[in-house]
């Protein structure tokens, strides 16, 4: 167990940075949407590539760690679709994570 409370609290921070960083990138999206600088239904590979250059570099990491076509298939995701549904899941997994974390700090005392 010496391992595992670190390992749930460092996921489980990551989850909600992770979901804050998500969150910066759908509104950055929206406010661009709304001001007609970009299609609505904008793909998560085409609002990285044409207005977040600095994180294309997550499309071929997906593609090498992903099964095959995964990769693809989630960057040809609606960005406004696929950012709501990956914040909710960060901040779920985060939450129990930490819960774990603190069950753990509990049952040592």
């Amino acid at each position: 167990m010496g391992l595992l409370r670190p390992s749930l609290l460092g996921f489980g921070w990551a989850s909600f940075v992770g979901s804050v960083a998500d969150a910066l990138i759908l509104s950055h999206h929206l406010i661009l949407s709304v001001s007609g600088e970009s299609a609505m239904m904008a793909s998560v590979r085409d609002h990285i590539l044409d207005h977040l250059p600095f994180l294309a570099w997550l499309i071929p990491l997906a593609q090498w760690i992903l099964p095959e076509g995964w990769a693809d298939w989630l960057f040809a995701l609606p960005a406004v679709g696929y950012f709501p549904v990956r914040i909710l899941f960060s901040i779920v997994t985060g939450t129990l994570a930490l819960r774990w974390a603190a069950r753990i700090k509990a049952a040592r005392s």
